[in-house]
């Protein structure tokens, strides 16, 4: 069952919701950055006519050295050409035998073959236990013995490097304080709803749509968000299929400060990646929201009302509370 907590907001008359709200997607600007397959390539083209261009000095060098050929020649100089060659040799952050960004990630992840040979990493005992069958823990993605080598920065890229090949993926790191408190209200307030705001190829508002989102804590050290659209929500209730899954893994929350998120996006469901995107974006600002300011207060209100059924809960503030940026 999906989502089994109460309905009795949502079995009121809640509108499909296409109104354009006055602040319309036309105004959100979502900024995306991509990591490319970048591989080490060799600039150094073979020349086929090195000795040819350069003969006439390299046989006049040769009579001058007393030698009959060319190659009698090179055979006299082959220490110093190898000397020179060694010089002339660029140091190389990649290992001798890898040649591309996956042969370097692939001995720190789960299901690739890489040609790095990377030495046993004692096994820790681990924080958490092994998830049960049916919930995917971080080690079905990675050799987290050999990723806790590595510091924040370096295991954010790892991290994205593993899914840079699917395209609907979601994949970041959270820092611990922020992941921290979004927790402290996801267990307060377990389901909310988010707008989506759905715009033609030319850019042209086609209004908002509603979302609804549940959190879930299937395993210690693991906690889930589901999205489905409000309007598969209403026909199938609890039975509703989501678009959207995103995993958050604690392995390294405390001694590295970061908490790996790893999302699919259905291809069938409806919401694409960037979308998808979007309302993460909305689901944090509600869900790391204080009482500090007042942008915060309305958000923590919102919170409040949706998760009482409160019938003062209105659509209108959601999606102006979500497209403020802060």
């Amino acid at each position: 069952m999906l989502f089994n907590a109460s309905r009795q907001l949502l079995s009121r008359s809640l509108p499909s919701f296409t109104t354009t709200s006055r602040k319309s997607a036309l105004h959100l600007q979502i900024r995306h950055a991509r990591i490319l397959d970048v591989r080490i390539r060799n600039f150094h083209q073979p020349s086929a006519s090195i000795t040819e261009r350069y003969r006439a000095k390299l046989e006049a060098a040769a009579k001058a050295k007393g030698v009959k050929s060319i190659d009698e020649l090179k055979e006299v100089y082959k220490d110093k050409i190898k000397e020179v060659a060694k010089a002339a040799e660029l140091p190389s952050l990649m290992p001798k035998d890898a040649s591309t960004v996956e042969e370097v990630v692939a001995p720190l992840t789960k299901g690739t073959e890489g040609t790095v040979k990377v030495e046993e990493v004692p096994k820790k005992k681990r924080k958490y236990p092994p998830p049960p069958p049916g919930i995917k823990g971080l080690d079905s993605f990675i050799d987290v013995d050999k990723f806790a080598l590595h510091p924040p920065e370096e295991i954010e890229l790892l991290w994205r490097a593993r899914f840079i090949q699917n395209e609907t993926s979601l994949c970041a790191t959270i820092p611990s304080s922020t992941y921290d408190a979004m927790i402290k209200l996801a267990k307060r307030h377990p389901m909310f709803l988010l707008p989506l705001p759905r715009t033609t190829e030319s850019g042209e508002s086609q209004g908002t749509e509603l979302h609804l989102m549940q959190w879930a804590f299937p395993h210690p050290g693991i906690s889930t968000i589901v999205f489905t659209s409000l309007l598969e929500y209403k026909l199938r209730g609890e039975y509703a299929q989501p678009h959207t899954t995103v995993l958050h893994y604690e392995d390294f929350k405390d001694d590295k400060g970061v908490v790996l998120l790893q999302g699919t996006v259905m291809k069938e469901g409806g919401v694409k990646v960037d979308e998808a995107k979007l309302l993460m974006m909305f689901m944090q600002r509600f869900y790391t929201a204080n009482g500090d300011n007042e942008l915060g207060k309305r958000r923590l209100e919102l919170l409040e009302k949706f998760s009482k059924g409160d019938g003062s809960f209105e659509v209108g503030q959601l999606i102006e509370q979500a497209e403020i940026v802060g």
